[in-house]
């Protein structure tokens, strides 16, 4: 069975600058794959500079920043940066799961972690 994000919008919270291209691109578009909306959301408006290791790499559009969105708008926090590291944080009111990778080596196994992570907070919901 195919994961499913449909009509999830999930936030993707960055720098404007010194992002590494394919930390952002990789869960973006597996995000989008299953279905799901993902937003820029960067610290100023206009465009963040992904780079490639040192090199500069493309630019993207930020949908909102960080003054503008609101938690409540989204239905999962992406924190591009990061073999996945699933782990469960307590809170008084809930358990939120926390996924992180090292580096890009690690894209398959947090992109997968992050979907599935993604899609049981769906069905929690």
């Amino acid at each position: 069975m195919a994961i499913e994000l449909e009509g999830m919008r999930v936030a993707f919270v960055v720098a404007n600058e010194g992002i590494e291209q394919a930390e952002l691109v990789a869960p973006w578009d597996a995000v989008v794959e299953a279905g799901g909306q993902p937003v820029l959301v960067a610290t100023k408006p206009g465009t963040v500079q992904a780079f490639n290791h040192l090199d500069k790499g493309d630019t993207f559009e930020v949908d909102e920043t960080t003054a503008q969105a609101g938690v409540g708008d989204f239905h999962a926090l992406m924190l591009p940066g990061g073999v996945a590291n699933a782990d469960q944080l307590r809170t008084d009111a809930a358990a939120t799961d926390l996924v992180s990778s090292r580096k890009p080596d690690d894209l398959p196994a947090f992109t997968s972690a992050m979907l599935d992570a993604f899609a049981e907070a769906r069905q929690i919901s």
